[in-house]
C-alpha cells in the first residue's frame, strides 16, 4: 500500500514539473517576437565621435560633419537639430542614409538599416549668425520613420566667434551754444565714444560705457558760434570696431546788437553791430563766420 502511495505522490510530481515546464517555454516564446518588435523601433546607445567643425566665425556659410557610432543597433534614421536659431539649415546630405528632409531648424537622414559597429557620417550646411556658445542636437533610431528615437552622446557644442562689425546708424546733433547732444543707434549691443575738436585733430573725447544699441553724449565747453568735427566709434564685446566718416556740426551762436537813433542798429548772425547818427541814419557791421 505505501508503496502505491509513493508511486502516485512521483508521478504527480513528474506532471507538475512537466506543466511548470511547458508554461515557461511558453511565455518565453511568446516574448521573442514581442522583444524583437520593439527592437525595430528604438535606438540603443549611440554616439557622436566627431563635429567638424566645432568653431566657425559670424556670418558664414558652413559645412558641418558629423560622425554617429552605432553602438549596437542598426541604424536607420538620424536627425541633426540646430543649437540655436541664428544657425539656419540649407542642405544635408549623407552616404550612409541618402534619404534627407531639411528644415531651417533640423536635418533628418534616413535609409537601409546600417549594421551595428560602423560610423555614420551626415553632413549639414548652415548660414551661422552670432549667438553664445551652445550644442547641437543629433537623435537615432532603428525605424527609417524615426520612432523611438534615441538622444545620442558625445560632444557637440559649437562656438560662433564674432567678427562682424557693428552698423551705426540714425546720428544726430542738437548743438546749444556751448554743448551739443550726440545721439545714434547700433545695430548690436556696443560701447561708444564721440571724438571732436574744432579741426580734425579731435582734441576732445566722450565715451558712452554702456552697453546698448541706442547712445547718446553730451559734448560740454565748446565755444559758440563755431564749426567742430566730429567722428564715432562703436565696439561690441568681442572687439569689433566701426566709425563714422568725418562729420561737422555749428554751435549755435551769441545774439549781440546795438542800437541808436530814431531807426536803431542791429546786429548779424554772428557778430557785433553798431548804429550812429541822430537824424536816424544806420550803420551797421556784420561779421559772419
Amino acid at each position: 500500500m505505501v508503496t502505491l502511495l509513493v508511486g502516485k505522490a512521483r508521478n504527480l510530481v513528474r506532471r507538475v514539473l512537466w506543466v511548470g515546464l511547458s508554461m515557461c517555454l511558453l511565455v518565453t516564446a511568446a516574448s521573442i517576437p514581442i522583444f524583437a518588435q520593439n527592437k525595430a523601433f528604438a535606438a540603443g546607445p549611440c554616439q557622436v565621435t566627431d563635429v567638424n567643425p566645432h568653431t566657425v566665425a559670424s556670418g558664414s556659410d558652413t559645412g558641418f560633419a558629423f560622425s554617429v557610432l552605432d553602438v549596437n543597433d542598426d541604424l536607420a534614421w538620424i536627425r541633426v537639430t540646430s543649437p540655436n536659431g541664428n544657425l539656419v539649415i540649407v542642405n544635408a546630405w549623407s552616404d550612409w542614409l541618402p534619404n534627407t528632409t531639411v528644415s531651417s531648424s533640423y536635418a533628418e537622414f534616413s535609409g537601409s538599416p546600417i549594421s551595428a559597429g560602423n560610423t555614420l557620417v551626415v553632413n549639414v550646411e548652415g548660414i551661422v549668425s552670432y549667438f553664445p556658445p551652445a550644442s547641437w542636437t543629433v537623435e537615432a533610431s532603428t525605424d527609417p520613420s524615426g520612432s523611438n528615437p534615441m538622444t545620442c552622446s558625445g560632444d557637440t557644442s559649437l562656438t560662433v566667434t564674432d567678427t562682424t562689425p557693428p552698423n551705426i546708424s540714425n546720428v544726430s546733433v542738437t548743438p546749444s551754444q556751448t554743448s551739443a547732444t550726440v545721439s545714434w543707434d547700433t545695430d548690436k549691443t556696443t560701447t561708444g565714444e564721440v571724438d571732436y575738436g574744432t579741426t580734425t585733430n579731435y582734441t576732445g573725447q566722450a565715451l558712452d560705457t554702456n552697453a546698448a544699441t541706442s547712445h547718446s553724449v553730451t559734448l560740454n565747453s565748446l565755444t559758440a558760434g563755431t564749426t567742430y568735427h566730429y567722428i564715432i566709434t562703436a565696439t561690441d564685446q568681442n572687439s569689433n570696431t566701426s566709425s563714422t566718416a568725418d562729420s561737422t556740426f555749428f554751435t549755435t551762436p551769441t545774439s549781440s546788437g546795438g542800437g541808436g537813433g530814431t531807426s536803431g542798429g542791429g546786429g548779424g548772425t554772428n557778430g557785433t553791430g553798431s548804429t550812429s547818427g541822430s537824424s536816424g541814419s544806420l550803420n551797421t557791421k556784420v561779421t559772419n563766420p
